[in-house]
């Protein structure tokens, strides 16, 4: 794909430039999109682009914010299979020029950018950024996003120990395979029902494309992939992903079904995901919760999650949304 200059503003002195991988200022985007300093040097760019292929997450929609002939800001699209989004831009905090002239390139960049998403065939694109006030913050709402809420980052020892939480029912076990996965989908859609977790996020996607978007989390292994059941009912479900490079399992999704809350099944989806992943070598396990979930922050807490900081979530979603 040729590098294509968009003007998207009144302003002649700023263009939006979508990069193809053999521009001058391809790599210079792309750390500058990643606030230079989550990778670097030419391996690591490298390692990035050839783990989001195998994940089959597209990674060629990068654009770049330019005024007078100068690159000031740049965001890269990553879609995942299940179509959605996550556009990775810089929060602008480090940029010492003209903050007015930095934000309305970015809002425009951002437009931009979830046309051409919402083209190729995203339905929800989401955005992070720090929870202070960022100059990003003010260009994310400028170019239609919303925000959705705020999400607590936490973390624990694998090895730490667990809490005794008296009894739990006695549950059986099942792990992901194509065979089955029509009960994994049930066991999701159930557990959505008045869940506290981003609920403005129930029903925007389909069920199948929810689950085809967990498998581009990490790196999918399906014996990672859990759902707890009494015969043919299930009750729960959790989903883990060893994060690239590390030593860490990230609790992708986990969720109770309604009628079954408050019994102990959190508990024994926690104590059956550590299990498993301390079987796996992981040291430590990761997850992120929105802080309005009161009840699931209890339960995290009893588990002995130490916070490892916060993120503002943004979203925009196509109008076939629900379709």
């Amino acid at each position: 794909m040729n590098s294509t200059t968009i003007l998207d503003s009144p302003r002649t002195d700023i263009q939006i430039v979508q990069l193809s991988r053999d521009h001058a200022d391809f790599r210079l985007a792309l750390e500058t999109a990643l606030e230079a300093g989550w990778c670097r040097g030419p391996t690591s760019i490298q390692h990035f682009l050839e783990d989001n292929d195998q994940r089959k997450i597209q990674s060629d929609l990068i654009f770049a914010a330019y005024a007078g002939g100068a690159m000031i800001t740049s965001l890269v699209v990553l879609e995942s299979p299940g179509r959605a989004a996550l556009i990775v831009c810089p929060s602008g905090l480090l940029w010492h020029g003209d903050r007015d002239l930095w934000q309305g390139a970015a809002t425009r960049m951002l437009r931009v950018a979830s046309r051409s998403a919402f083209e190729r065939g995203s339905i929800l694109l989401q955005i992070l950024t720090p929870p202070e006030e960022c100059p990003m913050c003010i260009s994310t709402l400028s170019a239609g996003f919303r925000r959705l809420t705020r999400l607590a980052y936490l973390v624990r020892d694998v090895n730490a120990s667990n809490p005794g939480m008296g009894k739990e029912p006695n549950l059986n076990w099942s792990v992901f395979d194509p065979q089955v996965r029509i009960f994994f989908e049930r066991t999701l859609e159930s557990s959505y029902a008045q869940s506290m977790d981003c609920p403005e996020l129930t029903g925007l996607r389909s069920i199948q494309d929810v689950l085809a978007g967990h498998t581009a989390t990490g790196h999918h292994d399906p014996r990672l992939w859990l759902v707890a059941s009494e015969g043919n009912h299930p009750l729960g479900i959790i989903l883990l992903s060893p994060i690239s490079g590390s030593q860490i399992v990230e609790v992708v999704y986990m969720g109770v079904a309604q009628p079954v809350r408050g019994i102990g099944v959190g508990n024994a989806l926690l104590r059956q995901g550590l299990l498993v992943a301390r079987s796996f070598g992981a040291m430590k396990m990761a997850l992120a919760v929105d802080v309005r979930n009161t009840p699931a922050r209890r339960l995290y807490e009893r588990w002995r999650f130490r916070t490892d900081g916060f993120r503002d979530a943004w979203i925009a979603t196509h109008e076939n949304a629900k379709s």
